[in-house]
């Protein structure tokens, strides 16, 4: 949404507001995996017991991003 006001003939000031909203976003804070099997640290040795750690979690989150915009226009 954009309100514009023509102050004189050749300026106009401008205000603006945006939104975005975005449903099942992979963000990057959200994909690490703090869990470490310490049987595979090196030097692994086998036989490999416990999960394989870490793993990709693959989680989604929803975000709302919002800006404003102020502007100032000058035509000659």
């Amino acid at each position: 949404m954009r309100v514009a006001y023509q102050v004189t003939p050749r300026v106009r000031a401008l205000v603006g507001y945006d939104f975005l909203y975005w449903t099942s976003v992979v963000r990057p804070g959200g994909q690490i995996d703090t869990a470490i099997n310490p049987m595979l640290l090196p030097p692994v040795t086998p036989p490999i017991a416990g999960p394989i750690r870490p793993a990709p979690l693959l989680a989604t989150s929803d975000i709302w991003v919002h800006g404003i915009s102020v502007g100032l226009e000058f035509r000659y």
